[in-house]
């Protein structure tokens, strides 16, 4: 299962009380492993950094949905 920041105190440091490589979803809070299920902005192709619409990191599931909205709204174009 999947652990939320949001269940967590509000100073609660991931990295200082969990682990080094977890990392907390900009979107929607999900803890996740930092460098294999997160993308990041500056780190991926132009083309992710665009998707992340904002975001500094998000999960994979996030990121697919994030995906299809802008998917969605370039047919609109």
């Amino acid at each position: 299962g999947f652990a939320n920041i949001k269940d967590f105190p509000e100073d609660f440091d991931i990295k200082e009380n969990i682990g080094d490589d977890l990392n907390d979803c900009n979107r929607c809070g999900d803890i996740q492993n930092a460098w294999e299920e997160m993308y990041w902005v500056g780190e991926e192709c132009e083309e992710t950094n665009i998707i992340l619409d904002g975001y500094t990191a998000v999960c994979d599931t996030c990121y697919g949905e994030l995906k299809k909205i802008r998917e969605v709204r370039d047919e609109e174009l």
